[in-house]
């Protein structure tokens, strides 16, 4: 008995230690590749601030270097992921919502395959069909590429929250993430600079004044033009001279017993 308990224990220490389990964004069945693991969606849940929010994203997303265009695009992300959170969604359903948000943010900064905008960023319409693709793809079961994860109702709710957030504000999304056109260069050779700052010239017509008189050349005039210059004036109405109004204050009184 003792025997077999030492060989027992011998066969126990030479089996190789199990290697621990790696929690890595998994590659959906869809193809589509989420960004970030369950267990990282919920340490960012559990954070109150959004700085610390924001900060454990970019650092996941590698999103760290201080930039307006960065911080906008954390923003988008937390944003998706909290929204996840407030409609009761699963760790694994909110980081595939935030895969598919990210999926179509960057297929908005590519170029249009409308041959009527050819040469141009990707339009809305263009970007809301792809949205629309991915989330009927991971709302069936029917073909080889989908799969039920989410449920019809999560499905209406999260396409009217991209719709009132991203969409609504698409070109505004669009400005920011694009970098500056360039005629001279095709659109694939000008992604990668920042739109930080943007210098618009513009003519602008101005009249010019009048010239100013000389005062060399001026005269003296009497004191009684001086309190008075201007004894008719123009009536607007009639484009007519009047008079002007007597100062009944200067007339002379009238003498006790004049009227009677």
């Amino acid at each position: 008995m003792g025997k077999e308990v030492k060989q027992q224990q011998e066969e126990e220490e030479e089996e190789p230690p199990s290697e621990p389990v790696k929690d890595e964004p998994i590659l959906l069945p869809t193809g589509l590749q989420l960004l970030l693991t369950e267990t990282e969606v919920h340490t960012i849940w559990t954070h109150v601030e959004s700085k610390d929010q924001l900060a454990l994203l970019g650092e996941r997303l590698g999103i760290t270097a201080p930039s307006f265009r960065n911080e906008m695009l954390l923003e988008f992300h937390l944003c998706n992921l909290l929204h996840g959170k407030q409609v009761c969604l699963t760790a694994k359903k909110a980081a595939a919502f935030q895969a598919i948000m990210s999926d179509v943010l960057g297929l908005m900064q590519q170029e249009s395959q409308d041959p009527g905008h050819k040469g141009e960023p990707s339009t809305s319409a263009e970007a809301f069909a792809h949205f629309g693709k991915l989330m009927l793809r991971h709302s069936g079961t029917k073909g080889p590429d989908t799969m039920q994860l989410f449920l019809p109702s999560e499905t209406k709710m999260l396409t009217d929250f991209a719709s009132q957030t991203f969409f609504k504000h698409f070109l505004l999304y669009q400005y920011v993430t694009l970098p500056v056109a360039d005629p001279e260069k095709p659109f694939s050779q000008c992604w990668g600079a920042e739109r930080e700052v943007e210098v618009v010239r513009s003519e602008v017509a101005l009249e010019q004044p009048m010239p100013t008189l000389d005062l060399n050349a001026a005269t003296q005039v009497e004191a009684d033009v001086v309190a008075n210059p201007f004894p008719f004036m123009p009536d607007s109405r009639h484009d007519t001279m009047v008079p002007p109004v007597p100062d009944l204050r200067q007339q002379d009184a009238p003498e006790p017993g004049a009227g009677q």
